[in-house]
């Protein structure tokens, strides 16, 4: 065949090449399995090809080539119009990172291949997003990246004296829908100091990925004050008022305070108020 594609003469042979490599099967479209997986036989999904007759599977590691099949449209269950082909692996894969082809077959030969890596194993770490630096809220939303093969997420919450979250979250409880796109849960527990530091790690079956790295963020709680004359020094105090974790506030031995108000009152009648911050350094 090929001696007849080239002795007709060249504007007949490129028409000819072109001929030919129409009539191969198109390069497949790979579905899954991407990014982390658990199973320890995968299901390999692509997209059927119209005319292919059968598809050839190549899996390896960086050692091993672990499958190596020409797999029928038939035994893919898409020989008959279905929009995807699906073949379990016929063996079971060790935690590890793979590579897997695959490239179809018609009456004309093999068409090109396509590829994917995928990974059996426990996730990657997640990304935190929020809070960090200066908030407002006592009761923050925490977010952070959602990471693919995730089955749940933990998280952990410290301020300088102990550990005041630590807790576990399907990926349906944290709204997790896909990789790379934000989680967010509340806990539900007000925060009564200033500083805080949080992470979050992510499990499967197969284990968790390491922590994140640590964000921190301040508790700069709203505090109504009310400023009260200082005959001595002509000046003002601050008179804490609501609400009652305000009150914890050490302002004595030293202890330096970034303070901001909202209102533009001069009087110390004037109720202002104010958010208290621990000055860093």
């Amino acid at each position: 065949m090929m001696k007849k594609c080239l002795g007709i003469g060249l504007f007949i042979t490129v028409l000819w090449v072109d001929v030919c490599a129409d009539s191969l099967p198109a390069k497949p479209v790979l579905v899954a399995p991407v990014a982390t997986i658990t199973a320890a036989k995968p299901v390999f999904q692509w997209q059927a090809l119209a005319g292919a007759l059968a598809y050839k599977l190549v899996l390896n590691d960086a050692e091993t080539r672990w499958i190596n099949q020409v797999v029928t449209s038939e035994q893919a269950q898409c020989a008959a119009g279905e929009a995807l082909c699906k073949f379990i692996a016929p063996v079971a894969l060790p935690v590890n990172s793979y590579l897997w082809s695959l490239k179809a077959k018609n009456a004309q030969g093999y068409g090109l291949a396509a590829s994917k890596r995928f990974r059996r194993g426990a996730p990657d770490t997640p990304v935190p997003v929020a809070p960090i630096g200066d908030i407002t809220s006592a009761m923050p939303q925490f977010q952070w990246q959602a990471v693919s093969g995730a089955e749940s997420y933990q998280l952990i919450v410290n301020n300088a004296d102990a550990k005041v979250v630590d807790k576990l979250y399907s990926a349906s409880q944290a709204g997790c829908k896909q990789s790379g796109k934000p989680c967010s849960v509340n806990p539900g527990i007000a925060l009564t100091k200033i500083a805080h530091t949080w992470q979050v790690r992510a499990k499967n079956k197969l284990g968790a990925s390491p922590w994140s790295s640590a964000k921190k963020f301040n508790n700069l709680q709203s505090c109504l004050a009310t400023l009260v004359q200082d005959n001595t020094t002509g000046g003002c105090h601050v008179r804490l008022q609501e609400p009652a974790a305000c009150e914890e506030i050490d302002l004595s031995n030293g202890k330096e305070y970034l303070l901001g108000w909202t209102t533009d009152g001069t009087y110390c009648e004037t109720p202002w108020t104010f958010l208290f911050g621990r000055q860093s350094g």
